[in-house]
């Protein structure tokens, strides 16, 4: 219960009788301070109108050959727009994708990944193994960026069209020409190499001209073909100029 003796000029005070404690409940408003911008308009609390950051795991077959490239990739962002995290696992096809899945659920609560991807190559595995890995990526609601033959045909279609199916060897044979020196599959530096000699743009064209003409072949019977150009437009998507992939001509 709270008493006092209020006047018509002195500032609100009361006395609680149940401490004792003199309590200060108002002040009369000056009529000078009556026309400030303060007075007139409620102090609203500041809202954050950052855009949230959006948070993307790459899982890898290959533990360093596309870590290495897509590690390049990220440190060419803009800090605080996407936060990228790589983990090259040494697993294939099926097994790459379940631990993608885990390595996600382990995540904490506010700072669950937007997105996964997961990234391998058909190689020697059987093709029921190379379409199921495709098919339980997408009941899991991971995003899948493979390729039929390897990875390697990624970086070939940075110099020159293929309309065939090729051995992975001929990727390494190939690259050497364009390279100028022989392929070394784990290089650091290839995301420069390929930026240098290449064309990243006809790239992504290439890339996508090949999935359009496998568009109704599995995954196993799309030779040669690569998803990779759908996880690289979405990484350039951060940049600060746009480069995304150019549709198809």
């Amino acid at each position: 219960m709270i008493s006092g003796v209020v006047t018509a000029r002195s500032p609100i005070w009361a006395i609680c009788k149940i401490c004792g404690r003199v309590r200060l409940l108002g002040k009369p408003t000056k009529r000078s301070d009556r026309d400030k911008g303060w007075y007139k308009r409620p102090l609203d609390r500041r809202v954050d109108t950052r855009s949230p950051r959006t948070r993307i795991l790459i899982v890898t077959e290959g533990e360093r050959t596309e870590p290495n490239y897509f590690n390049a990739i990220s440190e060419r962002l803009p800090r605080g727009t996407v936060e990228i995290a790589i983990e090259g696992c040494g697993f294939n096809t099926i097994g790459l994708v379940k631990e993608a899945a885990r390595l996600r659920d382990l995540r904490e609560p506010l700072r669950q990944f937007d997105e996964v991807w997961v990234v391998y190559d058909k190689d020697d595995f059987p093709p029921e193994h190379f379409n199921d890995a495709s098919q339980l990526s997408d009941r899991l609601g991971l995003k899948a960026a493979w390729s039929n033959e390897a990875f390697e045909l990624w970086y070939v279609l940075h110099f020159q069209d293929l309309k065939s199916g090729l051995p992975r060897d001929d990727y390494s044979k190939m690259l050497k020409k364009h390279l100028g020196e022989p392929y070394v599959k784990n290089a650091v530096d290839m995301f420069l190499k390929l930026e240098g000699l290449g064309s990243l743009e006809d790239a992504c064209r290439r890339g996508k001209h090949l999935a359009e003409l496998s568009k109704n072949e599995t995954p196993a019977h799309s030779n040669p073909c690569t998803m990779v150009f759908k996880l690289v437009e979405r990484l350039l998507e951060f940049q600060e100029v746009d480069r995304t992939c150019p549709p198809p001509k």
